[in-house]
């Protein structure tokens, strides 16, 4: 689901725009990005002038945080109007925000702020790679919690990702590179997991075929209880 928004002008449009969207969300869980000109800043960083926190300013970064809304960072620079007596002020104002699930959808999203021709805004765009077949999540594995010094990989790891932007956006970018420093480090220490339970489900079955027929030989209970043997049966 796509919603675009233009500047809102007055405090009341602005707080019947962040019930309209609490509403929105509370009825509709399906991927959703949204993007325009939202007329506030997320924080002071985002002006020329960056002065104090505004109610505006929480009340955006309130409904960001409380509707689990991603902002990825702006390529091409960040801020995306300019204005204001002798054009000396800059703000942005523009963005794109979406929930976790459409990002989920969809490889290499990126936002850029284009070159400007003649408005006071900059325009922006939101690009990517195309669909994805379909995320692959992880599983977490026990025996993972028996290998000394897992807690404490997990531990660096985590501490070790630095991520710039909003609070719910490095939560998500250091949960995607943790799931693959996992994936990554999982290969190395037990292999392949989905070969290695194929090829001792393919054990199991010649076993119990072998059995069902005769009783298996000392030997060939000794290889099957070698892990070292896996799939060496056919």
């Amino acid at each position: 689901m796509g919603s675009f928004r233009f500047s809102q002008e007055s405090r009341e449009e602005r707080v019947w725009l962040w019930e309209e969207l609490r509403a929105i969300r509370g009825i509709w869980d399906d991927p959703w990005c949204l993007g325009g000109d939202f007329n506030v800043t997320l924080s002071q960083r985002e002006r020329s002038r960056q002065g104090k926190l505004t109610s505006a300013m929480r009340g955006f970064a309130q409904i960001v945080d409380e509707l689990e809304l991603l902002d990825l960072p702006m390529q091409g620079g960040l801020l995306t109007w300019n204005g204001g007596r002798n054009n000396q002020s800059w703000a942005r104002l523009d963005r794109f925000l979406m929930t976790q699930n459409w990002l989920d959808q969809f490889s290499g999203i990126v936002q850029s702020r284009l070159p400007r021709p003649t408005s006071d805004h900059f325009p922006i765009l939101l690009e990517g790679g195309g669909l994805r077949r379909g995320p692959s999540p992880i599983r977490f594995e026990n025996m993972w919690l028996k290998v000394d010094g897992f807690k404490d990989l997990i531990r660096g790891w985590w501490q070790g990702t630095v991520v710039r932007g909003n609070a719910s956006y490095r939560l998500a970018t250091k949960l995607k590179e943790l799931k693959q420093r996992i994936k990554v480090w999982n290969r190395d220490v037990f292999g392949r997991l989905e070969v290695n339970r194929n090829s001792a489900l393919q054990q199991v079955e010649f076993r119990d075929g072998v059995e069902s027929k005769r009783s298996l030989s000392e030997g060939e209970t000794k290889s099957l209880e070698d892990p070292n043997a896996l799939g060496e049966h056919k």
